[in-house]
């Protein structure tokens, strides 16, 4: 199984009165994601990634509210980063700044890495979802991408604005709300989510330079990061998990990703009781599975998220794998799940409702 991902409960910041203002119980709401209310107040409490894209899509829903993750991040304005924020403003330039944020999320979340891309002309940023593959959630990660435009405001200046932004998911019907927001044209179904910047950007200098200030905020993330206990294994999975939809499954790639060798990589993994392969493994099977019971993207959908080249190719691996084919294992998990809702539990359905 794949490491529970979290998200600090600052990234949250602005639900509450979001969901308050369009008439929905708050309480109800968390309590059928099991987050408990308190948890909101306290800004380094560490939720379940999972949990807080399904309270974002439920509140969506029963609000009727398509753009609700965009709508909590205009509640909050300025989005609060902790220290990491105040490390951020020490860099000499935008991009040493934006770098420092890569280097160091994992300390807000481990549900998303971010990455920055010069290899074109203008710069991306770049957003990698360790969820995207296990749920199909819209508002977190709108809610995140909104985040990360702010906080780049913050660094140049109030009035910045991207020159795009990209969302790998469908069209919005909101796409207003998110212009309203972003300041630039919103583009959807691309093959990533990220934010397309200028040169210029990057190399924007900050004002920061106080050494002692720099000296006492590596300090207190030194200790947030011991707290976090960000294992490398899971450092891995979500490099891999980045990049499985491009169809790359290599060590090697993932490897170049972590800075480090091949050799380093299956050391470092070793080390964990784990190897390349049989994480590559566990992470395609828990998908596989996630997937195929949805019973909403067909086979050759799937087959290109688990980073194969061709569906005979998945076909193949998922009858080693699970000695069936996959559109027989999906007609049994149907079935299954229908004879349990025709049995009258309803423990999911109170949770849906709820």
């Amino acid at each position: 199984m794949l490491q529970e991902l979290t998200i600090r409960a600052r990234l949250l910041r602005g639900f509450d009165r979001m969901a308050t203002d369009v008439g929905l119980d708050v309480t109800s709401l968390l309590d059928s994601v099991a987050i408990d209310r308190r948890y909101l107040r306290e800004p380094e409490f560490r939720l379940s990634a999972l949990s807080v894209s399904r309270l974002l899509e439920r509140a969506s829903e029963a609000a009727k509210v398509g753009d609700f993750g965009l709508q909590v991040a205009m509640q909050q304005g300025s989005p609060d980063f902790g220290p990491l924020a105040l490390l951020m403003r020490e860099e000499a330039n935008v991009r040493a700044a934006l770098r420092t944020l890569s280097a160091n999320l994992a300390i807000n979340t481990d549900a998303f890495s971010i990455t920055l891309n010069e290899d074109d002309e203008d710069p991306i940023l770049m957003q990698n979802f360790s969820l995207d593959r296990v749920t199909s959630g819209r508002q977190l990660v709108e809610l995140t991408c909104a985040r990360l435009v702010q906080i780049i405001r913050q660094l140049i200046d109030p009035t910045w604005k991207p020159q795009l932004v990209c969302f790998a998911h469908p069209v919005s019907p909101y796409r207003h709300r998110a212009y309203t927001l972003f300041r630039c044209p919103v583009e959807y179904g691309h093959d990533f989510t990220g934010i397309v910047m200028r040169q210029s950007d990057l190399d924007t200098p900050l004002n920061g330079a106080s050494m002692d200030l720099r000296r006492h905020a590596e300090a207190y993330l030194k200790t947030l990061r011991i707290g976090s206990a960000v294992r490398f294994d899971q450092r891995t999975i979500n490099i891999i998990l980045s990049l499985l939809a491009r169809g790359e499954t290599s060590a090697d790639l993932t490897a170049a990703q972590l800075g480090i060798t091949r050799r380093t990589l299956n050391r470092k993994l070793g080390q964990l009781g784990h190897s390349y392969s049989t994480l590559l493994q566990s992470i395609r099977t828990e998908i596989a599975q996630t997937l195929l019971e949805e019973n909403v993207k067909t086979l050759s959908e799937i087959s290109y998220e688990l980073g194969f080249r061709s569906l005979s190719a998945f076909s193949s691996w998922f009858r080693k794998s699970f000695a069936c084919a996959p559109i027989e294992w999906r007609r049994h998990r149907v079935r299954e799940n229908e004879a349990v809702h025709h049995t009258g539990r309803f423990s999911e359905t109170y949770l849906i409702q709820a």
